[in-house]
């Protein structure tokens, strides 16, 4: 009696974990109603009514179906089915092998059918992720989508997770454009459509290679003691581009505008990081491309890793070799963007290889009675703000929070820059 009971118990084990594994289908979204879809008036159930139609579209394949009243008539295709049902019709059950039988009762999906009226719904494999097919339609096409702060390839359909997720979209020449969507399984489609912006109408004609990063605006201690007093400060959301602008970039916009350009000391141009460059010849390039100079604040909170900050003495790492081009190991000139590696955030060179210009006025005092949300800098001054060390620099000068500035006509070979864009 007792093996017997052991048996039967080991039994049931077995079917629990199978019909825990077994797969799962099920409809996502809604019906759809298709008043221009063709159907055989001619075809009628028992009863000799002309039947309704029912679409099944899905990825799976070798399904099999059936219904409360009987279906009448099936007509596969590829990738989905044309069933004929009686328009008293309520509940349809599709079955493939592996997979749990799927229950799909009409009204519960909005459904109503009547002899001669065709609907539609989509059939899915059920995830264990929960992930959802979203489809995400953005004009102009060739517009850069973020995810959750991930650039996404273009494509029409994002497999994601059921919830809210944060969207970003940007072109050079038109607003970013940011929102959150919610995903269910009734809310799968989203349209956007990017405005032109009104002081980058140049930023369209010209090719910037250089990827822009999306930081998330948050609180931060700006500052170190070992330099400057730390006090909280906010920012908002802001792209930064990925790596320091390079000759190769500086040069198109110097062609499309006439400028001259900047000196290489025969260091290597291409994807090395500009220099020879004002304070006045990196706000017209910013300008050109739909963007501007960071502010310090902006810079300062980028560098330390924004949201994801790990509290580093250099921008992603605490070994300034692991992040930086500085005096001990540059060979006395500038190397090209990227060789490093990148912050929390993933970029690059924000300790190191050149300085880079902010947009800010230098007053040694500002730190004590700066806003404490986006600050901008004083309203004037003598010398603009330079942050992030160079090649030439010791490890000191390479932290997050060491501040220097310089006169915004002075150019010279350890001095570049970076562009921000604004979310809008």
């Amino acid at each position: 009696m007792i093996k017997n009971y052991i048996i039967f118990l080991v039994l049931l084990s077995s079917i629990t974990i199978l019909a825990q594994n077994i797969s799962q289908m099920r409809v996502i979204g809604k019906g759809q109603y298709l008043p221009n879809e063709l159907i055989d008036k001619n075809i009628t159930d028992t009863k000799g009514k002309a039947c309704a139609g029912l679409i099944i579209q899905t990825d799976l394949t070798e399904l099999s179906y059936n219904s409360k009243n009987g279906i009448v008539k099936i007509k596969p295709a590829s990738g989905k089915t044309f069933l004929y049902l009686s328009p008293d019709e309520s509940v349809v059950e599709v079955y493939k092998m592996g997979f749990a039988p799927l229950k799909i009762i009409l009204n519960n999906y909005g459904i109503k059918l009547k002899s001669g009226a065709v609907w539609k719904v989509i059939v899915s494999e059920k995830s264990n992720n929960n992930y959802l097919p979203v489809k995400i339609n953005i004009l102009p096409i060739d517009a850069v989508l973020f995810i959750d702060n991930k650039k996404k390839d273009n494509s029409l359909v994002y497999h994601l997770g059921s919830g809210e997720h944060k969207i970003v979209i940007q072109k050079n020449g038109y607003k970013v454009l940011l929102d959150t969507i919610n995903v269910t399984d009734e809310n799968m489609s989203f349209v956007y459509e990017l405005k032109r912006s009104d002081d980058s109408s140049n930023a369209t004609i010209q090719d910037n290679n250089n990827e822009m990063i999306f930081v998330e605006g948050g609180n931060f201690e700006m500052g170190n003691d070992d330099f400057e007093p730390v006090h909280l400060i906010t920012v908002n959301d802001f792209f930064i581009s990925k790596y320091e602008v390079t000759f190769d970039e500086y040069d198109r916009f110097c062609e499309a505008t006439g400028r001259n350009k900047s000196f290489d000391y025969g260091w290597g141009r291409g994807n090395h990081p500009v220099i020879n460059v004002t304070w006045n010849d990196a706000k017209a390039y910013c300008k050109w491309v739909g963007g501007r100079l960071p502010t310090e604040a902006e810079w300062e909170y980028a560098a330390k890793g924004g949201k994801k900050s790990k509290g580093y003495t250099f921008s992603g790492s605490d070994n300034i070799n692991d992040v930086a081009w500085y005096s001990d190991n540059s060979n006395n000139r500038t190397k090209s963007v990227g060789k490093k590696q990148p912050n929390e955030l993933g970029i690059y060179d924000m300790s190191g290889n050149v300085w880079e210009w902010c947009n800010d006025w230098y007053d040694d005092s500002y730190y004590s009675e700066s806003p404490s949300i986006d600050p901008r800098g004083p309203d004037e001054g003598n010398f603009r703000i330079l942050r992030g060390g160079s090649w030439y620099d010791p490890n000191y000068a390479c932290r997050t929070a060491y501040r220097y500035a310089s006169k915004p006509s002075k150019s010279n070979n350890i001095i570049g820059f970076r562009v921000v864009t604004e979310v809008k």
